[in-house]
Order: C-alpha cells, then sequence, then structure tokens
C-alpha cells in the first residue's frame, strides 16, 4: 500500500479520529508534553518559513537536524524533538489511512493531532496509507496546495529543506567511494613502483609519494612530483646526483687533448 507525508490542513471533519487525553490514558505521556511537541512543530513550520529568506549556507533546519542535541540551543532542541516525534517515519508518527470519500481515519497518533489542531500549531503532518498511489498523490496535491495558500508556501519550502537533507545524507557513501577509488589508485601506483627495476629505496619513495599525491587528488605521476621535489632540493642546496663520467666537462676538455671524441678510446 503507498504511503506518503501529508501536511493535512487542520480541520476536525477532514482529520477524523484526533482525540484529548483523558483519565486513565495508558501511554505516559502527559497533556504538557502533546503542547510541547505541538508547540516545537508550530516553531519548525516558522524556521522553516524563515529559512527560506536565507542564503542557503544559513538554513537553519539542516543544520540543527545535523548537531548532537547537547550542543544546540533550547529552542534547536525543541525543533529537533518536534521534527523526530511528528515528521520522521522511523520513530512513531501520526498515521492515517485515506478513505474513498477523501476524509482521513487516524489510526495512530490521535492525541498528538489533537493538540496540533488545538493549538492552531499549523498543518497536521501524517504519515497517510491511500488505497492506490493516484488518490493518495492527488490527496497531498491538494493538501499542500491549501497548506501553500495558508502558509505562504510551508508546504513546499519544507519538502524542499526535508529533500535536502536527504540528498546530504547520500552525498556521504558517495565521498566514501571516491576515497576508496583514490586509495585504490595509490595501491596500484605503489605496487608497481615495487616491482620496477629503480634504485634501491627509490620504489618506497614512489609508493609513498602516490598515497600522498592521491590523497590531495594530485593528478601528477609520482615521477613527476619526485622531479619537481628534485629541484626544490637543489634550490635548497641538497648534494646533487653525481654525473656519469663521459658527460663531464673535465672529461671533455681531456678528450679534446688527445684527439679523441669518442668515449672508447680512452680505454
Amino acid at each position: 500500500m503507498p504511503r506518503a507525508l501529508v501536511l493535512v490542513p487542520p480541520s476536525p471533519v477532514l482529520v477524523r479520529n484526533a482525540l484529548a487525553i483523558g483519565p486513565g490514558y495508558a501511554h505516559g505521556r502527559t497533556p504538557n508534553e502533546m503542547r510541547s511537541w505541538a508547540g516545537g512543530l508550530g516553531r519548525l513550520y516558522q524556521v522553516v518559513q524563515e529559512d527560506h529568506l536565507r542564503p542557503a549556507d544559513q538554513r537553519r533546519l539542516q543544520a540543527w537536524l545535523a548537531t548532537p542535541s547537547d550542543r544546540l540551543s533550547p529552542d534547536a532542541q525543541r525543533v529537533v524533538a518536534a521534527h523526530r516525534q511528528l515528521l520522521t517515519e522511523a520513530d512513531h508518527p501520526i498515521r492515517g489511512d485515506l478513505q474513498p470519500d477523501g476524509h482521513l481515519d487516524l489510526k495512530a497518533g490521535r492525541h498528538r493531532a489533537h493538540y496540533i489542531m488545538e493549538r492552531e500549531a499549523g498543518p497536521v503532518p501524517v504519515w497517510v496509507d491511500g488505497p492506490d498511489a493516484d488518490q493518495l498523490v492527488k490527496f497531498r496535491s491538494a493538501c499542500h496546495s491549501a497548506v501553500d495558500r495558508s502558509r505562504e508556501g510551508l508546504a513546499t519550502n519544507l519538502r524542499g529543506a526535508l529533500n535536502a537533507r536527504e540528498v546530504g545524507r547520500t552525498a556521504a557513501p558517495a565521498q566514501q567511494q571516491r576515497s576508496a577509488d583514490a586509495a585504490k589508485r595509490a595501491g596500484d601506483l605503489a605496487a608497481r613502483a615495487a616491482v620496477s627495476t629503480r634504485p634501491e629505496g627509490l620504489d618506497r619513495q614512489l609508493g609513498r609519494t602516490a598515497v600522498d599525491g592521491a590523497v590531495r587528488g594530485d593528478a601528477r605521476t609520482p615521477e613527476q612530483i619526485l622531479g619537481r621535489q628534485a629541484v626544490g632540493g637543489a634550490a635548497r642546496d641538497e648534494p646533487a646526483p653525481s654525473p656519469e663520467r663521459h658527460l663531464t666537462r673535465e672529461f671533455g676538455e681531456q678528450t679534446r687533448e688527445r684527439g679523441a671524441s669518442n668515449p672508447e678510446r680512452e680505454r
């Protein structure tokens, strides 16, 4: 059965079976707790509408939801608690069944729905089960259009904020995959260096250079990086490797004196 989060206009005719907490309520919640969640939801809606006017990097809801609770202000903690209790399916949200006549019969969270409407905190967030996807889409569209008209785009802005949070969650695994790919490339470069015929010790240096370059996202080969490092070493007066004998100036002068241009003739 299809299910979707719907912001339902707070009408006791449209949202049926909402109940206040009465004597003998067995779930350990008090009317004050219910009112606190309802007030927190109203504050969450206010933050969403205010955030819509801010630059993307200054919007608070996404930042608060990603921050440990003990590092948040009381106001932010209240908003996060309302989000957890009322907008996430993983906890115990308000749930309802969409009926053929277009009304919503609540089957969980009846008391929370009552206090949201009592406090006039805004639309009631309900995870709605519909008989078919088309009817559910039409119901959600009609509800959100009504909410946006009364609260200046609230449903649209909230949907955008929650979608952005989901995008942020999927970005982390992608970053981890890129890091794994870089590590694999570094390992391949190090392995090729280890089996080469380069002088002793150079293979280890190339391996370290490959890993460092992969971590920095450097596209150059280890040999190119080491070549640049060698130039820097020369600029710092580090000793340069001895040239081959037949390439030295001294050998050239001796060769001219003997009238020989071929190194083989010196032997």
